[in-house]
């Protein structure tokens, strides 16, 4: 049990929390909401007694053992995969180094007999020798292969370090874990893992992260930082969300009730307060109106801070966009010649698309954005953005790009292309960046600040095709929403890379899956790629298992649900034949129609005349559908192929 009484935080002038109490009870799941700069990962350094209350009390039973997840970490040389994820278990390290030590020393003297049996029972009861085969359980939930776990981990990219800590602190099983933005270093699968590992986990969570569906899935309760105030709501995210917008509709209804009052008030005072024989009276309703004022800053207080920051911005494209922004033919990717990491026969892609990529870590996600940006070449084929269009792309790393002597506002201001300021503003507050964090200069701004001003500089750009890399890394949910509102309305063509199943179900209609050295291409959402997929994986002939006999037969429920997947994959399968065939008969006709006006076209007798341009138009549009029709088509046979 965790006991919070009475605490309280501030930074600088700013009350983070004043007065907070609440208890934690066992196998507890809390999702922690509210703005970046609010307190949470402040919370969590206070729970740990790594930084200072101002006030107050925590109390915890002295067995209680709390887990924070850091957000760097550095393995020792020559360690192993598996051998560094077991040193961040220390107890259980120590231990075995401990009873390696005793055991021996025992041969050489019989007397440590009692004190072996004393290191081993403590061994045991931190997991004993099951722990190496349950640490290798989670390292595979997290992505890695068993051919990973014999490489030295100091070689790993910052990332696959990060799931291998991660993997250290899960196996410990604290009576508290603390984890802050745990998955931003983790691809859809591990996510996917991790969130079924959250929910089967023994006791209490709490856990900071912009992942929408992660918090929504498995908290079962709120802590809701609007400083000054911290409250802890006894149900999820869904429940906790209606229940803040009813809050906020009530409170409006009495602001603008209080508001009429005051101005009823006022307007009496305006009109008799000269009056002699009502003097006394218009001084009353000057008071009353007082009053309402005061009790109207209250309920403003009471609103809950992301209403108050609450911030949208429109990016408005002001050319035409061409029907195809972009051409990939036959091109292959990576960084050395010889070392393709995928590999696009014919893609096209049409203005306006929203297009979400995703894949494991090391597929070449971040290799192909910079790729069509113009940044590496393709190992081979070509890559052709339409003449004219502009390309902007947005990375983790482009927040080192920025000036560290100026002021946040005067740096966007100067890369806004003469935008007003206005808008400059509803941008940044959109991305979570308050006008007090814009009139920071860059230099002291937090490393979260910065890529959320780095994103807004690219946002600003208004560019024609628009490449994000995990944008909502470093945004809480309400940044999110504000985001994907942005993109939605976005006439310009977005393809992102990114983890956040609830950012990708909200924003693409297209999904670019990088699996095998092939970039597969899929119609519609997350979701609809994930119910696609998984009825995909049961098509798949499964591997025999062995047992004691290696002669295990299929139960009846493993026929019926192998007689249903075929089922489904008919279905499927038919439905992707239908829209085939449906376009084989367009593109014919269109060919057909565009065979007849170039047969008119060329009869000299025609020129000039207001038909014939009429024709030229018609077949311009004619070449634009067959255009498009044959980029669908393609993308219909891979995903024909994808499931046969």
């Amino acid at each position: 049990m965790l006991s919070i009484e009475n605490i309280s935080k501030k930074f600088g002038p700013q009350v983070l929390f004043q007065g907070a109490s609440f208890s934690l009870g066992n196998r507890e799941r809390i999702g922690l909401l509210g703005p970046n700069g609010a307190g949470k990962s402040t919370f969590f350094k206070i729970l740990m007694g790594i930084e200072d209350m101002d006030g107050g009390q925590i109390h915890t039973p002295s067995s209680y053992r709390m887990l924070l997840m850091e957000q760097e970490w550095h393995p020792q040389p020559n360690d192993t995969v598996v051998e560094a994820s077991l040193k961040v278990f220390e107890d259980w390290h120590n231990a075995k180094t401990k009873l390696e030590k005793i055991a021996k020393d025992l041969e050489k003297d019989a007397n440590l007999l009692v004190e072996y049996q004393a290191a081993e029972n403590q061994f045991l009861s931190l997991g004993g020798y099951q722990i190496p085969s349950e640490i290798k359980e989670i390292l595979s939930g997290l992505g890695f292969t068993e051919d990973h776990f014999d490489q030295e981990a100091v070689t790993l990219s910052g990332g696959w370090r990060m799931r291998c800590y991660l993997a250290g602190l899960l196996i410990q099983k604290a009576d508290l874990l603390l984890l802050d933005e745990p998955t931003n270093h983790l691809d859809m699968d591990s996510v996917v893992w991790f969130e079924n590992f959250l929910m089967s986990y023994p006791h209490s969570v709490m856990i900071i992260s912009h992942d929408r569906r992660l918090i929504e899935t498995i908290s079962d309760k709120i802590l809701e930082f609007s400083p000054p105030k911290l409250t802890l709501w006894p149900y999820g995210l869904k429940k906790f969300e209606a229940s803040k917008e009813e809050r906020m509709e009530q409170i409006q209804k009495e602001v603008l009730h209080k508001q009429r009052e005051i101005d009823k008030h006022k307007n009496f005072a305006r009109r008799f307060g000269a009056n002699a024989t009502k003097a006394r009276q218009a001084q009353n309703k000057l008071k009353t109106a007082e009053y309402f004022e005061e009790e109207m800053e209250k309920l403003q207080e009471a609103m809950p801070i992301e209403a108050k920051r609450k911030s949208k911005f429109r990016l408005e494209l002001t050319k035409r966009q061409p029907k195809v922004c972009m051409k990939i033919e036959k091109a292959s990717f990576g960084y050395d010649e010889g070392a393709s990491l995928f590999s696009i026969d014919h893609v096209w892609i049409e203005s306006g698309k929203k297009i979400g990529v995703i894949g494991d870590n090391g597929v070449g996600k971040t290799t192909l954005l910079k790729s069509l940006a113009g940044e590496l070449d393709p190992l081979d084929g070509k890559v052709d953005v339409h003449q004219g269009s502009t390309i902007s792309l947005f990375t983790q790393h482009r927040m080192e790009e920025l000036p560290l002597n100026g002021v946040a506002i005067d740096y966007l201001i100067e890369k806004s292309n003469n935008q007003s300021i206005s808008f400059v503003r509803s941008v940044a507050a959109g991305l979570g960046l308050s006008d007090v964090d814009m009139e920071k200069n860059i230099s002291v701004m937090s490393g979260g600040e910065k890529a959320r001003l780095s994103l807004s500089n690219i946002l600003l750009q208004k560019p024609d095709i628009l490449l994000l890399d995990e944008p909502t890394n470093h945004l809480d949910l309400e940044a999110c929403d504000s985001l994907i509102a942005g993109l939605k309305e976005y006439e310009g063509t977005v393809i992102v890379v990114s983890h956040n199943r609830d950012f990708l179900d909200s924003m693409v209609n297209q999904i670019v899956h990088l699996k095998n050295g092939t970039a597969q291409m899929h119609l519609g959402n997350y979701s609809d790629f994930a119910q696609r997929t998984q009825t995909t994986t049961m098509f798949e002939v499964a591997k025999p298992q062995k047992d004691q006999d290696n002669k295990s037969k299929k139960s009846k429920e493993e026929k019926r649900q192998q007689a249903q997947a075929r089922q489904e994959k008919s279905k499927v399968k038919s439905d992707l034949l239908a829209q085939v065939k449906e376009l084989d008969e367009n593109m014919d006709a269109y060919k057909e129609e565009m065979r007849e006006i170039d047969a008119f076209l060329i009869k000299p007798d025609k020129k000039g005349s207001m038909l014939f341009a009429d024709k030229l138009k018609r077949r311009g549009r004619l070449q634009d559908k067959l255009e498009l029709s044959e980029q669908k088509w393609f993308e219909l046979q891979e995903e024909l192929e994808s499931i046969d």
